[in-house]
């Protein structure tokens, strides 16, 4: 009773856009008997009625239960969000005597420059390599459309995030998987695949508490990869929205930003809000313009509102760090809780990694389905995402996988939710 779709909360909607699409680019214009016929609508690109698009996280049509408890998506707490300082900075940037030409009108499309110099300094590099954006993905859309050309090479981590796959499809790439383990991506399998002749334009990486794995990848990995671009001629492109969220351990330096083969994708949105839709592409000045001279087909920049007000907080002295600061010690309770209890629920049949930072736990139950899991565990008022979503290749090899978001749950939920598992993994076995 389970599918795959890209929103997991609106499968109807994803359902009716894929027949759509479907019955649309069967020739659903009209056109016969050498003529279209009037009133008839036209049909969809390649591109959008393409089925594939239609697939991502897996859902169950197994309605949630009334109290149900929702551990799927990376949401940050509502209640970690600097939401009183957000309103007061946007009163300030809309009441400022100059807002009229200063916030409310058409801008550059690199973005603020008080915005451009607080990321250039958090990440270490040249306010002239930063373009901002609307988030991470659309950060990593700007390095597929700069590159990638319909049958190009992207390569990508298995398991990895859907929704970049989703936009990899989009623009009609080809998807090959190199395997993680547990230091992240296994590098000697890539060069393996580069040996043997493939040629990627693009690899795409989740390098710090990936999502869904959770592992970190250690700083002599990430030296190696460079070395593996600049020596093959693709672009690695580091999706890290969650760097910031680091429970223990030291951070590894991240990829060099001088090398003409890395772009870095960033986002507010795990730390300030994700409706904000504000992120940051970092990039070599190649692809940097190429970035721009896209934008300006597009959206030209980021909402100049957002921007201004995420400057004026951004400015305010510590209080990006304080936010974090005070959600860090959060979310390592709640890992710890949902870790704890599973393990005490499962016994040997659950194995995971205790994560160290981010949003996620990423767990296996040898011997079974967890895909059927899910329908047995909605019954019982749980959600969480089966690991097949996550496999690029479609071959199942996630099956045994899961991975559950606590960042939105609190201690007792997150106990429910383990029982609520336990149970259905129980009922599955019978």
């Amino acid at each position: 009773m389970t599918q795959t779709t890209t929103a997991g909360t609106n499968q109807a909607a994803a359902e009716t856009a894929t027949a759509g699409a479907s019955s649309l680019r069967g020739g659903a214009h009209g056109i016969g008997g050498g003529g279209v016929i009037p009133g008839a609508i036209p049909q969809l690109s390649a591109r959008a009625a393409n089925p594939v698009l239609g697939a991502g996280f897996t859902v169950s049509r197994v309605p949630l239960a009334a109290g149900g408890i929702a551990l799927t998506g990376g949401v940050p707490d509502p209640a970690l969000l600097p939401i009183a300082e957000l309103a007061d900075a946007f009163t300030a940037v809309l009441g400022r005597p100059d807002a009229g030409t200063r916030t409310i009108q058409y801008h550059g499309p690199f973005g603020v420059h008080g915005l451009r110099s607080w990321i250039a300094q958090d990440q270490g590099t040249d306010l002239e390599r930063v373009v901002v954006t609307n988030g991470a993905l659309h950060s990593v859309s700007y390095a597929v459309e700069a590159l990638i050309e319909p049958g190009d090479l992207v390569v990508v981590e298995n398991p990895t995030f859907p929704l970049a796959l989703q936009l990899f499809r989009y623009y009609r790439a080809r998807v090959e998987s190199v395997p993680l383990d547990s230091a992240g991506l296994d590098v000697d399998a890539l060069e393996r695949l580069l040996k043997a002749g493939a040629r990627p334009k693009l690899l795409y990486t989740i390098p710090d508490f990936h999502n869904p794995a959770t592992v970190t990848l250690p700083a002599e990995r990430r030296s190696r990869l460079v070395e593996l671009a600049e020596r093959h001629g693709f672009v690695i492109v580091s999706d890290n929205p969650y760097g910031k969220l680091r429970f223990s351990g030291e951070p590894a330096p991240d990829f060099d930003l001088d090398s003409e083969h890395v772009v870095r994708a960033g986002t507010f949105s795990k730390v300030l809000g994700p409706g904000l839709r504000l992120g940051w592409a970092i990039a070599p000045s190649w692809l940097r313009d190429t970035f721009v001279r896209t934008r300006f087909a597009q959206d030209q920049h980021a909402g100049l509102v957002t921007q201004r007000a995420v400057e004026h907080l951004a400015q305010t002295d510590g209080l990006v760090e304080r936010v974090v600061a005070g959600a860090v010690p959060v979310y390592a309770e709640r890992a710890a809780v949902l870790f704890d209890a599973l393990r005490q629920r499962l016994g040997d049949r659950f194995e995971a990694r205790r994560p160290d930072g981010g949003l996620f736990l990423w767990a296996r139950v040898p011997g079974a389905d967890l895909t059927r899991v899910l329908d047995l565990a909605r019954a019982r008022g749980l959600a969480f995402s089966p690991g097949d979503g996550f496999d690029p290749d479609g071959r199942s090899v996630h099956r045994e996988w899961a991975r559950f978001s606590y960042s939105s749950a609190s201690p007792e939920q997150l106990v429910i939710a383990a029982d609520r598992f336990a149970q259905a993994v129980a009922e599955a076995d019978r």
